[in-house]
């Protein structure tokens, strides 16, 4: 399966580890080049950032942008690909998993991170290789730092891109009902800066990018409008889990931490500066 990397061209010592990581694991991959916040068109930026339910920072336009592109570039192939942000971290067993779920043809996502919040989860996992399992994703929480996304599943995503909406990219993800999304169990991939929250590596801690970034201003005219949006954002997510309650379980994805017991060790670049 081809793997996507994006990433910042000058962001060069997490394209290093991922270069590592990648010759580690034995992964062919293809980058794809962010959105940098330094050059966004101003006009993109207004186009965009009062679509969501809260006004969006340049960096949640940028990244969404990125994985725009990915997707694109998903369609464009033909074939289902891995999506990786630049500080993702791969479990050791992610190659022979990537095999087999490229043959699966009922899916258009398969999410194989965590991120420390509970999911809507189906109670029935489908075993797909000796260490890893899948299971009905009916509603995500947080995280779009690595997940495989087939062409249908890219194409329900630009369609939704296209009818000028953004987002948080993990947060427009997983509001798109449409997707056929299943999570992959044990979680093959965590960002560096949530490995010390998994007990991986005591210093691999750090904050998003994104997150270290006041949000913009709401201007007291628009606050109406995004408070609609996100209640009724609220109440499309409750009746997703009322309609799926027979068949589905809140809980949280496990981790085995000794499937990434050579993830975080060796690397040339220390942890701590990749997760800023």
């Amino acid at each position: 399966m081809q793997t996507l990397i994006i990433n910042l061209p000058r962001h060069s010592d997490r394209l290093a580890f991922q270069t590592a990581q990648m010759a580690r694991l034995d992964l062919r991959y293809q980058l794809v080049d962010a959105v940098d916040a330094a050059t966004l068109p101003d006009s993109t930026y207004q186009r965009l950032h009062l679509t969501w339910e809260r006004p969006l920072r340049k960096a949640e336009v940028c990244c969404f942008l990125s994985h725009v592109n990915a997707w694109q570039a998903v369609v464009k192939s033909g074939e289902p690909a891995l999506i990786l942000e630049d500080d993702a971290v791969l479990a050791d067993g992610v190659p022979p998993l990537l095999n087999r779920l490229q043959s699966r043809k009922d899916t258009d996502l398969a999410v194989l991170e965590i991120r420390g919040r509970k999911k809507i989860l189906g109670k029935r996992v489908q075993a797909i290789t000796p260490d890893f399992g899948v299971l009905d994703l009916f509603q995500d929480r947080t995280g779009s730092a690595g997940y495989v996304v087939w062409p249908s599943g890219a194409q329900k995503l630009l369609d939704k891109a296209n009818r000028g909406l953004a987002g948080p990219s993990d947060a427009f993800i997983s509001s798109h009902y449409a997707l056929r999304a299943v999570q992959v169990e044990p979680a093959a991939i965590v960002q560096l800066d949530m490995c010390e929250h998994y007990g991986l590596r005591s210093a691999a801690g750090g904050t998003s990018s994104i997150g270290i970034v006041g949000r913009p201003p709401v201007a007291s005219k628009a606050r109406g409008l995004f408070v609609v949006r996100r209640l009724m954002s609220q109440l499309r997510i409750g009746w997703r889990i009322l309609s799926v309650w027979h068949k589905a379980e809140r809980r949280h994805v496990r981790l085995n931490p000794h499937q990434f017991s050579n993830a975080l060790t060796g690397e040339s670049t220390s942890t701590a500066s990749l997760a800023k």
